[in-house]
């Protein structure tokens, strides 16, 4: 698109590094694709993360997937956008933003751990099983316009990734957040991510290694569903389980400041594992011992 003087206009006044696009102009529209497909045919890549999908014509992104599919029939689409119709036969993925704002809330314990339930309902609503959903605890835009992990999620910044990558859909790991970085990045410019906590590597190793090795996890009707456990303290505990054929993996995190008694309102039975540190279930149930102030645990029966 081209003011009166046939400068070209951005979508935005503030993304003057893109620009906007008239989808009514078939040529336009052809010339896109081919672009696409350059990617696909000669760089090799295996899909696109398409950025503010909504603000694009959806009968767009329909004839685009018929033609880059021809070249990759597997090619992975994922959508930074929550409209259900971009899944029905363009997209394999898109964002959960609604999720990642209740992750915000709830981590500052601002909003109750009840808004997760309240939110499966939206979810089961809106979206079938195979829509595949993206879970994250930051992106490039919360980090540079609205904090750091540790700004927005405090000492629960450790809780909330373990339930990224155990609620549901499929967990975001976005750049510096494996070495715990503690600045936001400049969104336009060049910005060096530092490693202040190479340590936090083996946190997200193990929960990557737990998410592919345990079906009760993986994505869409191929993992478990998410069904809450509750506990005497449903206000600083959640715990919830997921389950699919053989496997069977608990999630239980703690919000608050305090240590806490994990007990459960009905019995598990089976003996359940921690991947972080092989500690047992029982262990936490029986009282022996409290799920550390901001805790974690992810168990699988064994």
């Amino acid at each position: 698109m081209q003011d009166s003087l046939g400068n070209i206009m951005p979508p935005n006044p503030d993304w003057g590094d893109v620009a906007d696009l008239n989808y009514e102009n078939d040529s336009m529209r052809l010339a896109m694709i081919d672009a696409m497909k350059f990617w696909l045919t000669n760089v090799n890549i295996d899909g696109f993360r398409c950025d503010v999908a909504v603000e694009v014509p959806l009968d767009f992104w329909e004839q685009a997937i018929v033609e880059l599919k021809k070249v990759n029939p597997d090619i992975f689409m994922l959508a930074e956008s929550e409209l259900p119709d971009h899944h029905r036969k363009t997209f394999d993925m898109s964002y959960g933003w609604y999720a990642h704002h209740i992750f915000n809330h709830i981590a500052t314990q601002e909003w109750p751990l009840d808004s997760l339930m309240a939110y499966m309902k939206w979810e089961e609503k809106n979206f079938s099983t195979n829509d595949y959903r993206m879970m994250f605890t930051t992106n490039h835009d919360e980090n540079s316009w609205n904090g750091t992990v540790l700004e927005r999620m405090g000492e629960n910044h450790k809780p909330m990734a373990v339930l990224a990558f155990t609620y549901f859909g499929m967990p975001l790991v976005y750049s510096g957040q494996e070495f715990g970085n503690d600045r936001r990045l400049k969104f336009f410019e060049k910005d060096t991510i530092q490693k202040p906590q190479p340590e936090l590597q083996d946190f997200y190793k193990t929960l990557i290694k737990t998410k592919k090795e345990n079906p009760a996890l993986w994505n869409g009707t191929y993992g478990g569903r998410f069904m809450r456990i509750n506990t005497s303290n449903d206000t600083d505990l959640l715990a919830f389980k997921r389950v699919k054929n053989y496997n069977e993996v608990i999630t239980v995190i703690n919000l608050s400041s305090n240590k806490q008694q994990v007990n459960f309102v009905k019995e598990i039975e089976g003996n359940f594992v921690s991947v972080f540190n092989a500690e047992t279930l029982g262990v936490y149930t029986s009282g022996t011992k409290e799920l550390a102030a901001h805790g974690y645990q992810v168990f699988v029966k064994k």
